[in-house]
């Protein structure tokens, strides 16, 4: 039974940093892991590193359940500076990043959304579609300690097929003196060559024996650049595949992550322990991004089969010229504030053989996002003579983009064909081979998720017991409201027509807004780290405001079309004005409102035999889930126009028993056996299980149909839809480990597991021309687009809004998988050479993980029986190893983290290809220097090494990468990188 007397609690806390979480309350879900009692625990002396390291390594000794701990060093001072990153040094969990920092975590390969991230044992609300928490948000300085828990308990609150990380704060009174430390650093991104600052204060105090307050305020700005040159979609040809879209862009982050922290202990007895924990982060994100792309519209008929080269080991083609190449500069601005809440007020009462607990949390996540694309491209469609340009295909899977024909588009030059004209219709100046602006896209998201709990639980001490040391009983109830607002504007030249002005032309047809006119240079410093090939451009025209671009397109507008301000006529001031003008609003369909409401009761025994050498628990959970979804359906004009759309109403309950058993058995003082079985669950991620569907489309009639073996231009328009019926995940996981404690810092650990995976979902995507029922026509202005009759009969004539047949390129809906397995074993291994003379100082650690796995992804479904894939985000080997010296002032580690290959996707929406992600390794360094004990230096340089994170796309005919089938690997689908980030900081503890 847990001990919390304020006498004893300060005994054992003096000068010991481990007690930030050794005797908080590991509210797990609220649901506490039995720790040992405290004389059962040995208490240890905690410094640095090496302290951190020795009681995380006691944690899990004493642990019932399969589980790693991460402990901070200090007060404030977790090893790594961002949860995520600290929680890839744990066996068996990756990360995967964005702009270069760690932001979602697998565990045992399970993707984010299927584990459960929880603070101080309450649900953290989702700033985005699905569950995923992005660890980049939350700052490591504000955190004690992280559990992660790979097999769980009956009381253990549900909803994790990987496992549960549950980060702990520190609790006032625990610690039993006042403290507070100070944090200042500075962030040195190497690829954009930026500064950026942060800073932490945090103070705690006992202001009674019986009341404290902890707090802490954390402000942190990141600026970096993330590099990349992509390869969208692929196409088998006669001679090979080639990539049919090929862009590089750069994008700029600019980010400032605030937030605040409040924990309160009262104990107005020594039998009562009551806290609130508050936990406040706000996050102002602002991306810029400029991409050169271009696009391969009429397929292998634009090749020129004379100038293939082809790899036959691998049916790639390494060089190809193209004739009608689309080209098109896209700049896009993403505006983003999102804020976290995270509340919880509990107690503990201990009633002599009873221990009861309550707890009620309340989490709530906000996310105002807008998106804005300007889209600049040329006449590929009118333009009888089309851009061309030679690819070709050199090191790390990169293609040049090079002069060929008589034609070329160079991305180095800021006024390609400027000096040509073209008149039609008595309109000079109208430059087909000229870039000018095109559509303007807008991408308004909000979402809303709130989370409200409330849980009971009791605990019954058995001392006359000789099998079980106590009975526990509890409830949880919880309501999650998930809003999400997810809507687009597609504003396109065609569309800008007014029949009152300027005889009905459109602006494109009219007088197009040339891009150079409007654009300026951009050479992003150090591109791709130096490291793009020949051919590659590293320099484009791009719209560096979009102030600006605004400004000068109204202004065209207006010019255009006469308009002035003197309430005469309509008068544009800003993209809002047009959309106005022209009667459009937000595409609304792509929007639901989710309510899942869940009661769960378990019963648990906590075994206790063998004087003490069996210990464990056995216990069932009995969960029911209530999903309830809104969404609005109808037409696209009516979408688009404000008009009145059905909204629609669905529902899905479902039930799961989950029994576990854990048991842990001393071998001898250092050695335990542990074995763990349980069924587990985890619901789909909101934007799954939704009502309804978001669509997107091109502005302009599908003209697939043409009878001509070399017209193989594809519509670009899509439909994502939700399942509402999706069945929850399912699996059946067993564990087997070994634990060895050869000294107070020394341990090996050897263990196994097998999830046996009844049910999963995964994206199903069909290609083609396809049309979905409610779908099956949209209305709206396509000019100067015309009908696929009028494009055949050679007419010339713009034509009237009207209504055409609406077909998808892609259609894509999450189902459910039929199954499949995983199985894996784990090794770490953490010892201090303080048994060699002359190393005392120095330490290792080391873990590694090799995964097997197989899924079922409904291969008739795939249109192909022999399609073999492992599954999703399973790299076969893992591991990280980390050297650290530490004496009394210097501390010094160095560590690497290595994965190998995974599938990233099974099928791609735009070309219906496997992808897969390309092995990766990074090394990380960090020190600090103590001047005086209050007082130290600390640095650190991530991405040592400056890697980059690559996909490729193979055939999923190919086989699977991972159990060797020979898959080509030389098809880039996306290459990323960021470089390295340095940061240097003062500490002070007072």
């Amino acid at each position: 039974m847990k001990q919390f007397y304020r006498n004893k609690l300060n005994l054992a806390c003096i000068n010991a940093i481990a007690v930030l979480t050794l005797t908080a309350p590991s509210v797990l879900a609220a649901e506490e892991t039995n720790e040992a009692s405290t004389d059962e625990v040995e208490v240890i002396q905690i410094t640095g590193l090496r302290g951190s390291l020795s009681e995380a390594v006691n944690r899990k000794r004493f642990s019932e359940v399969v589980s790693d701990t991460i402990v901070a060093e200090d007060i404030g001072k977790m090893p790594d500076r961002n949860i995520a990153e600290a929680l890839q040094r744990i066996t068996g969990v990756g990360i995967a990043r964005d702009n270069g920092e760690g932001t979602s975590v697998t565990i045992r390969g399970i993707a984010d959304n299927l584990n459960l991230t929880l603070i101080n044992g309450q649900t953290v609300a989702s700033a985005g579609e699905g569950r995923g928490i992005d660890f980049s948000s939350m700052p490591s300085s504000m955190i004690s300690a992280i559990e992660v828990y790979k097999s769980p308990m009956a009381k253990h609150m549900e909803g994790s097929i990987g496992g549960t990380i549950n980060i702990l704060t520190a609790r006032p009174l625990d610690v039993g003196e006042a403290k507070g430390t100070a944090f200042v650093e500075a962030v040195y991104n190497e690829n954009n060559e930026e500064t950026s600052p942060a800073f932490t204060f945090s103070y705690m105090t006992p202001l009674s024996d019986t009341f404290g307050i902890a707090a802490a305020v954390s402000h942190e700005q990141i600026d970096t650049r993330t590099d990349s040159m992509s390869n969208w979609s692929w196409e088998e040809s006669e001679q090979g595949f080639y990539p049919t879209r090929w862009g590089v862009s750069a994008q700029g982050r600019e980010r400032e992550r605030s937030s605040v922290l409040v924990n309160l202990q009262w104990q107005p007895a020594d039998n009562i322990d009551s806290y609130l924990d508050v936990t406040y982060s706000k996050v102002e994100d602002d991306f810029l991004t400029h991409s050169f792309t271009s696009w391969i519209p009429y397929g292998y008929g634009a090749i020129d089969a004379d100038s293939v080269v082809t790899d036959p080991s691998t049916n790639t083609m390494t060089e190809f010229a193209v004739d009608n190449l689309y080209i098109s500069p896209v700049d896009e601005n993403i505006g983003a504030d999102i804020d976290t809440l995270t509340v919880q007020l509990g107690a503990e009462i201990e009633l002599e053989k009873w221990t009861l607990s309550f707890a009620a949390g309340y989490s709530k996540a906000e996310t105002e996002q807008l998106t804005q694309q300007l889209y600049n491209f040329d006449h590929w469609w009118l333009n009888g003579d089309q851009h061309d340009a030679l690819f070709k295909l050199g090191s790390d899977r990169q293609y040049s983009y090079l002069p060929w024909g008589t034609e070329y588009y160079d991305a180095a030059k800021t006024d390609n064909h400027a000096g040509e004209t073209y008149e039609q219709d008595g309109l000079v100046d109208f430059n087909l081979n000229r870039l000018n602006q095109g559509p303007i896209m807008r991408l308004p998201v909000e979402n809303t998720d709130e989370d409200t709990s409330f849980k009971v639980d009791a605990e019954y001490d058995l001392d006359s017991s000789e099998l079980f040391s106590s009975v526990e009983v509890g409830a949880r109830w919880n309501k999650r409201t998930k809003e999400t607002l997810s809507a687009s504007q597609h504003l396109g030249p065609w569309e800008i027509a007014f029949e009152d002005y300027n005889g009905g032309w459109s602006l494109w047809g009219a007088e197009p807004l040339f891009h150079d006119a409007n654009a300026e240079r951009f050479d992003p410093k150090n591109f791709m780290g130096g490291n793009a090939n020949s051919g590659v451009p590293t320099g484009w025209n791009s719209i560096h405001s979009f102030d600006t671009a605004i400004t000068s397109y109204t202004a065209h507008m207006n010019k255009l079309f006469g308009f002035t301000d003197d309430g005469s006529t309509p008068y544009f001031t800003d993209f809002d004005s047009v959309f106005e003008t022209m009667g459009m609003t937000p595409d609304r369909r792509g929007s639901a409102d989710n309510e899942e409401e869940t009661m769960a009761v378990y019963l648990q025994a906590n075994i206790d035999m063998l004087d003490g050498d069996l210990t464990g628990n056995v216990g069932v959970r009995y969960v029911q889930t209530d999903l309830t979804s809104k969404a609005l359906t109808g037409g696209y004009y009516e979408a688009t126009h404000g008009m009145e759309l059905e909204q629609i109403s669905l529902e899905h309950d479902y039930d799961n028993v989950l029994p576990s058993l854990n048991l842990s058995y001393k071998l001898n003082s250092e050695m335990v056996l542990r074995f763990a079985a349980a069924k587990v669950m985890a619901r789909p991620n909101f934007n799954q299980a939704k009502a309804g569907a978001s669509t997107t489309t091109d502005g302009w009639y599908d003209i697939d149909g043409i009878n001509d073996p070399d017209w193989t231009v594809a519509d670009e328009d899509s439909f994502v839809g939700g399942n509402v019926k999706l069945d929850p995940y399912e699996a059946n996981q067993f564990d087997l480990s070994y634990e060895y404690y050869f000294s107070e810092t020394g341990m090996f650990s050897a263990g196994v597991y097998y999830k046996d995976i009844e049910t999963f979902i995964f994206n199903f995507v069909e290609l083609g021309k396809v049309q979905v029922e409610g779908y099956e026509t949209e209305i709206g202005t396509r000019e100067p687009f015309y009908t696929e009759e009028d494009f055949l009969a050679g007419e010339v004539a713009l034509p009237s809004p009207q209504e055409f047949p609406l077909f998808f390129e892609s259609v894509s809906m999450p189902i459910n998988g039929e199954g499949g397995k995983i199985s894996g074993l784990e090794l770490g291994f953490l010892t201090n050479f303080d048994f060699i003379k002359g190393f005392e100082n120095f330490g290792i650690q080391a873990n590694y993980t090799y995964a097997d796995s197989e899924a079922d992804y409904f291969k008739e479904s795939f249109g192909d029986e022999s399609v073999d894939l492992p599954y999703q985000y399973q790299s076969e080997d893992t591991y990280n190893i980390m050297g650290f010296y530490e004496d009394d002032n210097l501390m010094v580690r160095v560590a690497y983290n290595w994965r190998s290959e995974s599938l990233e996707n099974p099928i791609n929406n735009l070309d219906g290809m496997a992808i897969w992600r390309d092995d990766y390794g990074q090394l990380d360094a960090s020190f600090s220097y103590k001047f005086t004990e209050n007082f130290e230096l600390i640095g650190s340089v991530s991405n040592v090494l400056e890697e980059s994170t690559e996909f490729f796309s193979a055939a999923r005919t190919d086989g699977n990468l991972i159990k060797g089938d020979d898959v080509p690997t030389d098809r880039n689908y996306n290459q990323t990188y960021n470089g390295r980030t340095l940061r240097l900081g003062v500490r002070a503890v007072f």
